[in-house]
């Protein structure tokens, strides 16, 4: 995942920049959301990355659909992301997609449930989505056929024999508790509830209570470290147009650690919340 971290930098606000220009920032949005499939590139050889990334775009756009559909009955918004929170993640697990596993599929879902829209409106959203993870898939493709010729790819990995309990069961624990934290978030009246379950996913899905507990701590550390650059950019006089400036300035490799990738992270949370 290094090249593909490494070549993606400054790729994420492109969206955003294109549909400012042509109508708006809110299209743009959408469109960037369907580019986050581009961290999903392996280092396998060619056949094997575009099949996976390809894949990771179907679910994208499956995910938000499916999100961006339960807005209209408010009950079933819970329900619908423990759904498709343990669904990716049984398929993530199943076939040992690396990181960021199913994380960014349920934040889409999450934003997808909270975007106000009505129902005339869902064929537009969902296929500027499917044309940002067009996008992304062509961007690697020409990208990966770029590097191959300087970069040998790594073997295909083996899928490791499924087991019921690393399937099944602790998908099944991450997306009750995935749901349990939106429907807090939705008791507490939270005016952005879509980003705890994100926060909840990241935190979880840590193989071992160890794990769980170092991605806590490294968490609370990238939180603090984006909230200080964030408070930074907030004294900036910030318009549409500046906003993608911001973006390509924050856009960065995430480095090793959790908590570089949740510093990191604001440069792919920032635009969703001052437009």
């Amino acid at each position: 995942m290094a090249d593909a971290a490494g070549g993606r930098a400054g790729y994420e606000p492109a969206p955003i920049w294109c549909a400012r220009i042509s109508t708006g920032s809110t299209t743009g949005l959408v469109w960037s959301l369907g580019g986050l499939v581009f961290l999903h590139l392996p280092t396998t050889p060619l056949h094997h990355r575009m099949v996976q990334i390809m894949a990771c775009a179907f679910t994208v756009a499956a995910c938000y659909t499916l999100g961006l559909l339960s807005h209209f009955v408010p009950p079933l918004m819970v329900p619908a992301l423990i759904f498709i929170a343990i669904l990716v993640t049984m398929l993530s697990r199943f076939h040992a997609v690396g990181a960021p596993g199913s994380l960014f599929f349920i934040m889409v879902a999450s934003i997808g449930a909270y975007t106000l829209a009505d129902a005339f409106q869902v064929p537009l959203l969902v296929g500027l989505l499917s044309m940002g993870t067009l996008l992304a898939c062509l961007i690697a493709f020409f990208y990966s056929v770029h590097t191959l010729r300087w970069h040998a790819p790594r073997p295909v990995p083996q899928l490791p024999p499924p087991t019921f309990d690393f399937v099944v069961f602790d998908s099944v624990v991450i997306g009750v508790f995935v749901g349990i934290s939106l429907a807090l978030a939705q008791a507490l009246r939270l005016e952005k509830a879509y980003w705890c379950p994100v926060g909840c996913l990241a935190v979880i899905q840590g193989t071992t209570l160890r794990a769980v507990w170092n991605k806590q701590v490294h968490r609370v550390i990238g939180t603090g470290i984006g909230l200080f650059v964030t408070w930074a950019i907030l004294l900036l006089p910030l318009d549409k147009w500046s906003i993608g400036g911001v973006c390509s300035a924050s856009d960065s490799p995430p480095g090793p650690s959790m908590a570089g990738g949740e510093a990191r992270l604001t440069g792919v949370a920032l635009p969703f919340q001052l437009v």
